[in-house]
């Protein structure tokens, strides 16, 4: 495999992964209203600070797999929410990509 198309692959990987977590941190904040409404808890979950900051703290926490709090089930982490339900989604994904594998698509191909 070359090189070349090697970090083509990485490099579109790297964007896309980018663009996703963007879209993630914009769409709450372009919503009516705000996830939390006292000033404490705003000031706990970092939002009385200016826009690119919030950005860049996000992105840094997101590259150290930091997720902090829950918001909806504040005080617990986010990451353990995850971690909770990763074992049901793994099966889900291995079910689904069985089944998808197991039927015969040519045969189903109107020619």
């Amino acid at each position: 495999m070359p090189v070349g198309y090697v970090l083509t692959r990485v490099g579109m990987f790297l964007l896309v992964i980018w663009l996703a977590a963007s879209i993630i941190f914009v769409i709450p904040r372009i919503a009516r209203g705000s996830p939390v409404q006292n000033q404490a808890a705003q000031e706990r979950f970092g939002l009385d600070r200016p826009i690119a900051e919030q950005y860049g703290s996000y992105l840094l926490d997101a590259i150290r797999l930091d997720l902090g709090p829950s918001i909806v089930y504040f005080p617990s982490e986010v990451g353990r929410h995850i971690q909770m339900r990763l074992p049901w989604s793994i099966g889900l994904l291995t079910i689904s990509s069985t089944e998808a594998d197991a039927v015969p698509w040519d045969n189903l191909i109107i020619r």
